[in-house]
């Protein structure tokens, strides 16, 4: 990669003067079972709490809060040639991570930055590269379109940053340095009963979950590739597994989905002693008809499942509890949807909520809280949270997670048995704008935990033709009256409703027994149409069809151990409210939540709004919370950056924002200079997981970032809402220009 040297000009020192001065007052909370002071996890803590314990930064003192530096991101334009090679989106999606005083952040196309919290200096940047040509010749990959990052993690233990790779490979990083440690790769090599190759329409990279978690008590690293993604796209057969840190060797390996290269009669019965479909026992299925559990995903008993057929990424971050040795883990969709000719059954596990038993390196349990799921209503979708609640479950933890479908799941982390389950929609909406009935198969309903719909029987027949439809709205129990009076219906083409009315994204804790979450209401419609023409074309065999209607959401607070919702904030009944990011941290008495361009403070005991900053651009994510190397409590947002994989949003900024002084008007001199030297030369280790350790040269040349911003800034409080919106939203422009300019002079 070239040498080179970023001047900012006086555009940029005009975004950051204009940020400095309008962007006035704002608060914020975080996560909780850590010390307050990194943000290691995509949602804080190793739970996915999303809840910091710090105090600095407090509802009482919102309207003191300041941006200390901004710090330009580039487009992919600046990314190696190799790399781009693989078409990667622009921008941010994985929240920032926060360690030891800096702050790290990385692109859709594998752009790794740190920075000094105190300072606003970049400390180093590191560019993941790769032959992508030459990778493709010798392992089953096809990266081609739309790569992009969900999120990455720091490692204690080892002093590292942790990241999944593009072609079946993880590596390590320096988070001193930015030098790359070690790479691990070909772990799609030599799989048992992996036959095909990705296809060239897959969205991400290969591994299959979005960090790459650790068990540090047993010295394993948490490794996994996905399977099928988003519909009618063959790929590798889903597994997650534990490799060992030293020898980097897989130790045991668990499938998510059936062999891709013979049959298997058993598959949805051979842990069916540990699982439930919803609420009911798979036992409890057996017992009544073994045979609707024979011959899971396969349409022809006795061949090979469709090629076509798997379980999707497991898009959020696996929970380590290392006290009990346990993981938690979301699983993703079971593909393809929305023609379910070629996957009969329950297609076991996918649209799942799954616990393994790290020390023994196999399955404790499962939930399938989507079974033969027609709608992409993953649980993979973002990730699961674990809470401690006495009087919650056998133990008082409790895995927390809302699918798409909305339903929020109260699992005991012990046993897996099912707690409670919330249907905000219902409640906070009305029945009717359910659009799809959510299973609770008979004949074990506890109707004292479930929600109630009139269109509902609770019959065997109704359990029987979910788990046998040949295509989402073939079936009478399926669809409420939204989708029975449906106008927009096609009869040749099954036009139905699938609403994604639910959940987008994690839930949040205050660590006291609250639950956050929300009800996302996004009316649309699903077509379909037939498997093996979409599939020849290289497209699925469905369709998002929106409606028009406004799109909203709801947040509310719920009393983990009653259920009781003890706030609402929303819908906004007339307007849209995209609530966008992943988490939603809960700090200084505080919730945060970022919609529309905007970061609304709410008080977690109340919902009230105390502060409301708009940033004039998209919020790819949450922001995070961690404190600078002097201790000082700081919040770190990337804005501009896309709110969802996209070509369009080139560039954008990481903003470090602080307490100041005072809120009174004043005049502050600020000067920074920032000089940083990244990705230098030097040897790194790549260990196959299947051969022989290699050793690589890296000749990536060194490269210097200067940039040197001298400004005198009038500071005054109380401006308006659409000043700040405006000044945000130009400064954010000149950033992104400012980098054009320097890409176009290299």
């Amino acid at each position: 990669m070239l040498s080179r040297k970023y001047r900012i000009t006086t555009l940029s020192v005009l975004a950051v003067l204009v940020l400095s001065t309008f962007v006035t007052a704002l608060a914020y909370a975080a996560p909780s079972a850590n010390s307050g002071s990194d943000w290691q996890h995509i949602n804080g803590n190793s739970y996915s709490q999303s809840f910091s314990p710090q105090t600095q930064i407090n509802k009482d003192n919102v309207n003191d809060l300041e941006v200390k530096w901004v710090v330009p991101i580039s487009g992919r334009a600046s990314a190696a040639p190799a790399v781009q090679a693989a078409i990667p989106s622009e921008g941010i999606m994985a929240p920032t991570v926060i360690a030891k005083g800096k702050a790290f952040s990385i692109t859709n196309f594998l752009k790794t930055t740190a920075v000094d919290m105190k300072t606003g200096r970049v400390a180093w940047e590191h560019q993941y590269t790769v032959d992508i040509a030459k990778e493709k010749e010798r392992l089953p990959i096809n990266p081609s379109s739309g790569l992009h990052i969900h999120g990455f993690r720091y490692w204690e233990k080892g002093n590292a940053i942790l990241i999944g790779g593009i072609v079946c490979d993880f590596y390590s990083i320096n988070a001193d340095t930015g030098k790359e440690n070690f790479r691990v790769t070909d772990l799609c090599l030599n799989v048992p009963g992996s036959i095909y190759k990705q296809a060239p329409n897959a969205l991400i990279g290969s591994i299959g979950t979005a960090e790459i978690a650790t068990w540090d008590k047993g010295n394993q690293y948490i490794v996994s590739l996905y399977g099928s993604l988003q519909g009618d796209f063959s790929s590798f057969r889903n597994w997650i597994g534990g490799m060992d840190m030293d020898t980097k060797q897989i130790v045991w390996r668990v499938f998510l989905q059936p062999p891709q290269d013979k049959p298997t009669k058993d598959w949805a019965l051979e842990n069916c002693d540990i699982g439930y479909f919803v609420t009911t026992p798979c036992q409890t299925v057996a017992q009544r008809d073994r045979s609707l559990l024979e011959y899971d995903w396969q349409a022809v008993p006795g061949q090979p499942p469709h090629k076509y057929n798997g379980v999707s990424a497991t898009w959020g971050m696996p929970i380590i509890d290392e006290e009990t040795d346990t993981m938690y883990i979301a699983t993703g969709n079971q593909s393809p949807y929305s023609n379910l000719t070629s996957r009969p059954g329950p297609n076991l596990y996918g649209s799942s909520l799954v616990a393994f038993d790290l020390s023994k390196g196999k399955m404790k349990w499962w939930v399938s809280e989507y079974p033969h799921d027609p709608y992409d209503m993953d649980c993979g979708f973002y990730s699961p949270m674990l809470i401690e609640v006495p009087g919650l479950g056998t133990t008082g933890k409790a895995l927390v997670k809302a699918c798409k479908d909305g339903i929020l799941n109260y699992i005991d982390a012990a046993t897996g048995k099912p707690l409670r389950r919330f249907d905000p929609i219902t409640s906070l909406y009305g029945e009717k704008f359910r659009a799809n009935i959510v299973y609770d198969p008979a004949p074990v309903l506890d109707k004292d935990h479930l929600p109630a719909y009139q269109h509902v029987t609770g019959n065997w027949e109704g359990f029987k033709e979910m788990l046998t439809l040949p295509w989402a709205g073939a079936g009478k129990m399926e669809m409420t009256d939204v989708g029975r009076n449906c106008a927009k219906c096609d009869k040749n083409n099954v036009l139905l409703p699938l609403g994604h009315s639910g959940m987008v994204g994690e839930s949040s804790t205050d660590g006291a027994g609250t639950v956050y979450s929300f009800a996302y209401l996004t009316p649309e419609y699903m077509k379909t149409w037939d498997l093996e023409l979409a599939g020849s074309q290289g497209k699925a065999s469905w369709m998002i069809v929106k409606t028009g209607a406004s799109e909203n959401g709801t947040f509310y607070a719920q009393d983990a151990l009653t259920g009781k919702v003890k706030w609402t904030w929303g819908p906004f009944p007339g307007s849209e409210r995209r609530m966008s990011g992943t988490q939603r941290p809960v700090t200084g008495g505080m919730v945060i939540i970022s919609y529309d361009g905007n970061l609304a403070f709410l008080d977690k005991d109340t919902g009230k709004q105390l502060y409301k900053l708009n940033l004039g651009s998209q919020i790819p994510t949450g922001p995070s919370i961690g404190k600078d190397s002097a201790g000082n409590s700081m919040i770190i947002v990337a804005v501009n950056a896309g709110a969802k994989p996209s070509t369009a949003s080139p560039g954008g900024a990481l903003v470090g924002i602080g307490l100041r002084a005072s809120s009174q008007t004043k005049t502050t001199t600020m000067t920074t200079t920032q000089t940083s030297t990244s990705i230098s030369t030097s040897v790194l280790t790549t260990t196959s997981a299947t051969t022989a350790t290699t050793i690589i040269t890296s000749t990536q040349p060194a490269q210097t970032q200067t940039t040197t911003v001298v400004s005198s800034v009038t500071e005054t409080t109380g401006l308006p809402s659409e000043v700040t919106y405006a000044a945000v939203g130009v400064a954010v422009i000149a950033l992104i220009a400012a980098a054009v300019l320097v890409m176009r002079k290299k």
